[in-house]
C-alpha cells in the first residue's frame, strides 16, 4: 500500500497494542531489570512509576513546591532575577504556582547569550555541586551555554530509564545509537569525529544503576551504506538516532526490515512528524517511540503509546502560550515555555525553545496523569531525496559555524543550507550586518579540510530576512531535488 507521494511501500506496520497502563504494570515491567548489588534495595524507580498515576492536585501540589523553591533561590542568588524582581516590585510569593509564572519574562536564546553571567547563581544550595557546561544543539546558527549541577545530571540518568521503561526496552540486550558527531566530542572541538565508532559493555546512562548488555556507537555522519552494514554486523535489540537518519535509512529499504534484530527505536533530537513516523514504522517493523527535549533543560516529555508528550514534572514545567505569554486553551496550538526545576547552578523560566505544540481536550487513554501536550511542531530535514554525503557536508558546515566564537555571530540569527539541482551548496547566514570575514574564513577551512578538491561547490551568502512558513518553523536544509529517493 502506498500513499501516492511519500513513497511508502508496503510493509508489516508493528502490531498495535493497547496503550493503557498503572502503576503496577508500569513496576512489574521494571522489575525484569536487575539492580546494581551497590542499589539493591533502592525504591526510587518504583516510586517513579507511581507518581505517573498520582491524581491531578497531588502532582500540581509536588510541582509548586519544586518551583516555589527553585524561584526563592533565584531572587535571592541569580543576579538577572534579583535585579527583575526588584525592578518589577515582585517578592518570591508572588510565584508560587505554575499560574504565577505569567509574571516572569519569556526567555529567549539570545536572551540567555547576552546576559549569561547575569543568569549564572553566585552559589549553590547545601548539597549541590556545579558539574559541567553543556550547550543548545546550535539550531540558530549560535549555541546557549548552560552551567549544570550534579542533580540536574542525575535527573537525565533518571528519565532516561524512566523512558526505557515506557518503551519496554530489555537493558540486558544490545542498544545502537547512531548519533551527531558532536555527541562524540568536547561541545569546543572545532573538528567533531565524522567517522567516530565505538563498542562498549554498557549503556551509557542505564548503567549507573542497572545491569546492561552491551551498546553499539556510530556517527550519524557516515554515509547510508557504511550505517546499513554497521546494523547489520552488530545485530542490536535496540537502536537511538535522530528522525532524519532513521527515515533514511526507511527510504531505502522500504520494504523493510532495515534491521531483522531490532526490537524498538527510539527518535531522539528532532521533531519526527506524523508522515516520518509512518515511513519509519512501515520500514523498521517495530514500535518508534520518541522523547522531546532540549541540551539546556534535558528531557522534557516522553510520547506515551496513545502518542502524548508528558512532562516529566518532577524535573520541569511545561507552558503552552500565545505570542503573549499567555495561556492557550485545550485544543489550541501554541509556543512551548520550559521551566527547569532541577538546575540551581543557571535557573531558567519560560525558556522558549522555539517549537509549537497543542494542548489536548481530554484525559489521556494511557492512564497517566502528568500534564501532556501533542502535535510539536519544530524544525526538521529529510535526507532520503538528496546526494549521498549531502548529510556529511550538512553536518561539516553547521559543524564549524557553531564553533566559531560567539562575539562573531552576535547578529546571527538563523541559517539554512540549500542544494541544487547541479550540486552545489549554498549556507545561507540571516544576519543583521555584514559577516565578520572570520566567519567565511573559519566555514571555508573546515569545508576545504575535508573536501579539498570541491572549493566551488560551497558558497556563503548573507540574507536579510528569511521568509518564514505559516508553522513559524525555517527549514534549515532544503534542496531543488524531487520529494522521492534519490537515484543515480
Amino acid at each position: 500500500m502506498s500513499d501516492g507521494k511519500s513513497g511508502i511501500a508496503t510493509g508489516a506496520a508493528p502490531e498495535k497494542k493497547d496503550v493503557a497502563s498503572s502503576a503496577e504494570q508500569e513496576i512489574a515491567a521494571q522489575s525484569a531489570w536487575l539492580l546494581l548489588p551497590q542499589h539493591q534495595g533502592l525504591r526510587l524507580f518504583d516510586d517513579l512509576a507511581r507518581s505517573e498515576f498520582f491524581d491531578f492536585d497531588r502532582q500540581q501540589a509536588q510541582a509548586d513546591h519544586a518551583l516555589s523553591a527553585m524561584v526563592r533561590f533565584a531572587v535571592e542568588k541569580v543576579p538577572f532575577y534579583r535585579d527583575y524582581f526588584v525592578e518589577h516590585g515582585l517578592n518570591a510569593d508572588d510565584v508560587r504556582h505554575e499560574s504565577d509564572l505569567k509574571h516572569l519574562p519569556v526567555l529567549d536564546k539570545d536572551t540567555v547569550i547576552a546576559r549569561e553571567q547575569s543568569l549564572h547563581a553566585e552559589t549553590l544550595p547545601e548539597n549541590e555541586k556545579w558539574t559541567w557546561t553543556t550547550y543548545s544543539s546550535g539550531t540558530t546558527g549560535k549555541r546557549t551555554r548552560v552551567r549544570m549541577t550534579h542533580r540536574a545530571n542525575m535527573m537525565f540518568t533518571i528519565l532516561v530509564l524512566r523512558q526505557y521503561r515506557w518503551f519496554r526496552f530489555d537493558l540486558s540486550g544490545s542498544l545502537a545509537q547512531i548519533l551527531a558527531p558532536r555527541n562524540f566530542a568536547d561541545p569546543l572541538d572545532d573538528h567533531p569525529p565524522y567517522d567516530f565508532q565505538e563498542d562498549r559493555d554498557h549503556w551509557t546512562y542505564a548503567s549507573t544503576f542497572f545491569e546492561t548488555g552491551p551498546s553499539y556507537l556510530l556517527s550519524s555522519a557516515q554515509p547510508l551504506e557504511i550505517r546499513q552494514a554497521w546494523l547489520e554486523q552488530k545485530q542490536p535489540g535496540y537502536l537511538a538516532s535522530d528522525p532524519a537518519t532513521l527515515e533514511e535509512h526507511a527510504f531505502s529499504r522500504p520494504s523493510g526490515p532495515v534491521a531483522s534484530s531490532l526490537k524498538g527505536v527510539l527518535g531522539t533530537s528532532s521533531q519526527m512528524t506524523p508522515l516520518m513516523r509512518h515511513r519509519i514504522e512501515r520500514s523498521f517493523q517495530v514500535p518508534v517511540n520518541q522523547n522531546y527535549g532540549a541540551n539546556e533543560i534535558g528531557i522534557i516529555a516522553l510520547r506515551c503509546g496513545a502518542g502524548r508528550y508528558h512532562v516529566q514534572q518532577e524535573h520541569c514545567l511545561v507552558e503552552i502560550t500565545d505570542r503573549h505569554g499567555e495561556a492557550v486553551g485545550p485544543g489550541q496550538q501554541g509556543r512551548i515555555l520550559v521551566t527547569g526545576l532541577s538546575n540551581f547552578a543557571m535557573p531558567l523560566f519560560r525558556y522558549e525553545l522555539g517549537d509549537l505544540a497543542t494542548v489536548p481536550v481530554d484525559p489521556c487513554p494511557c492512564g497517566r496523569t502528568q500534564k501532556s501536550f501533542t502535535d510539536i511542531e519544530g524544525r526538521f530535514r529529510r535526507w532520503h531525496n538528496v546526494p549521498p554525503d549531502t548529510h556529511r557536508k550538512y553536518r561539516v558546515i553547521t559543524d564549524a559555524l557553531q564553533s566559531i566564537a560567539p562575539e562573531y555571530l552576535t547578529a546571527v540569527r538563523a541559517y539554512q543550507l540549500h542544494l541544487f539541482i547541479d550540486r552545489r551548496l549554498e549556507f545561507r547566514i540571516q544576519s543583521g550586518r555584514a559577516l565578520p570575514p572570520q566567519v567565511r574564513e573559519s566555514i571555508l577551512r573546515e569545508w576545504l579540510s575535508n573536501y579539498p578538491d570541491c572549493a566551488d561547490q560551497l558558497e556563503i551568502v548573507r540574507v536579510e530576512q528569511f521568509d518564514i512558513p505559516p508553522n513559524g518553523k525555517l527549514a534549515e536544509f532544503t534542496s531543488d531535488f524531487p520529494d522521492e529517493p534519490f537515484s543515480t
